[in-house]
């Protein structure tokens, strides 16, 4: 596994966006922040974690009321990237 953290919102969005748009509706709200964020984003926690396959857990820090937004890729659990 490859934990990446990433300090732009088009670094994240270039590395995820394909995997979230599979299931967009559950995940629109981190399409919608990633493309609506331009700069400033570099303070905000961004990350992915991979195995040989591609990205498999996609964290994306947000406002309230949650504080971190977690999407294990085709909703399959994988604890260890967690």
């Amino acid at each position: 596994m490859v934990f990446t953290r990433y300090t732009s919102a088009e670094e994240l969005s270039a590395a995820t966006l394909e995997v979230l748009m599979e299931h967009e509706v559950q995940n629109n709200l981190q399409i919608g922040l990633l493309g609506r964020r331009q700069s400033g984003t570099e303070n905000w926690f961004m990350a992915t974690v991979s195995d040989g396959g591609g990205v498999v857990l996609t964290a994306l820090q947000t406002g309230e009321p949650f504080k971190v937004l977690l999407y294990e890729t085709r909703n399959k659990p994988n604890a260890a990237a967690v």
